[in-house]
């Protein structure tokens, strides 16, 4: 059986007579043979009807027709954590290029009056042509680099959007919400950066640098012996400038595949970057305050933060899992059993730029500056089943 494009595309509609889509219709008669075709055939499950304003998810409360949606789920990604599957990766990079570059970021471009979020239609033409470079040429990972290091900011905007929305995909209950495609362009990218086969040709261990400003409030977020993972965050300066301290991380990697030397790859190479890739887990060993209050400072403030192991079992240790937003970063921070260390693939939502120890100065690495308000939220803990089936750590190379 087979479909034309005409027929795709009627499938996506939503009709007048109904207000929905055929699978909201197939989902709330619970038509189930019809919604597995429907998926088969790549319906939208994020379209909400008119009338309701469901989703096709949200249509159903039968659990075999849920569960349909999530082996629908799970089976993509499966499939392209092999990373043999060219067509399916030409597809999810495709559904970036179409959706988020060019839906999603000009929508927001025009949208905001933030220059944080611009990125302008002829920057996009230049990240659609790398992006476009991975499905002529089959090389995932030095297109990606050669995009996310341009000078435009993109690695800026990217961060920021993965800081916000990546966390809702292992969330089960937010899967059909209507940042579903944008959660899913994130999801795509990150895991086939994480999973790319030829990562080990760039590993780096070793350690690395990275420098920031942080508030009073921020540098109180870190503590001896806390285990947390860093969402890089920016924001527009305003006049009401918080006090604000210069900060050298040092991150010690000691694991394989969290991290990357970009030299060779990288549109800026003297920079001697290196990228710390999502879901990796720090632990803070030092905090070393230097002259606080002297304003000519180089360095004010000195963090050490050692990359953690692999257990044999760390699931339930995301379970006592906090998220906290602050100014300049989202922190993810557990609490563990002092016999316990988390996994170093727990959440990282975002890639992280860092330079080698052969240039550990303030003038090489990224400074993220903000004075945005500060918030305070606290999520549900990650699910175990989104671990297993996501981003297993025993699956990766």
């Amino acid at each position: 059986m087979s479909l034309s494009r005409n027929n795709k595309n009627i499938i996506k509609q939503i009709e007048t007579s109904t207000d929905s889509t055929c699978l909201h219709v197939a989902c709330y008669y619970g038509h189930r043979d019809m919604i597995e075709i429907l998926l088969d055939y790549d319906a939208l499950r994020s379209i909400r009807n008119l009338r309701y304003n469901f989703t096709s998810y949200e249509e159903t409360h039968a659990d075999n027709i849920k569960e349909l949606f999530r082996r629908r789920f799970r089976r993509v990604i499966n499939l392209y954590k092999t990373y043999d599957n060219h067509t399916l990766v030409s597809k999810l990079i495709a559904e970036f290029i179409h959706y988020y570059l060019n839906e999603y970021l000009l929508n927001l471009s025009n949208a905001t009056g933030n220059p944080e979020d611009r990125v302008t239609p002829e920057q996009i033409k230049t990240l659609e042509a790398y992006f476009k470079g991975v499905v002529e040429e089959k090389h995932f990972l030095t297109y990606f680099i050669k995009a996310y290091t341009l000078t435009n900011g993109f690695h800026k905007v990217l961060n920021k959007h993965l800081a916000l929305y990546i966390l809702d995909y292992f969330d089960e209950s937010k899967i059909f919400l209507s940042t579903y495609r944008l959660v899913n362009c994130l999801a795509h990218i990150v895991t086939l950066l994480i999973y790319h086969s030829n990562l080990f040709q760039y590993e780096y261990r070793g350690l690395c640098y990275r420098g920031m400003r942080v508030t009073q409030y921020d540098l109180n977020q870190y503590k001896l012996n806390q285990h947390m993972a860093t969402i890089e965050m920016r924001y527009t300066l305003n006049g009401n400038c918080t006090l604000q301290y210069s900060c050298l991380c040092q991150y010690s990697i000691t694991q394989h595949a969290t991290a990357i030397d970009i030299q060779t790859l990288s549109m800026t190479p003297d920079e001697k970057e290196i990228l710390i890739l999502p879901f990796t887990v720090f632990k803070v060993v030092a905090i070393k305050r230097n002259d606080l209050y002297n304003p000519t400072a180089l360095i004010s403030i000195e963090i050490e933060l050692e990359e953690c192991k692999d257990p044999n079992d760390n699931l339930n240790q995301l379970k006592n899992m906090k998220r906290t937003k602050q100014r300049s970063e989202s922190t993810m921070i557990y609490s563990t059993p002092p016999s316990t260390t988390p996994n170093s693939r727990s959440p990282l939502p975002s890639i992280t730029r860092t330079t080698s120890t052969s240039t550990p100065t303030l003038t090489t690495i990224t400074v993220a500056t903000t004075t945005s308000p500060t918030t305070s939220t606290t999520t549900s803990p990650v699910t175990t089943a989104s671990i297993e089936y996501s981003f297993d750590s025993d699956q990766i190379a």
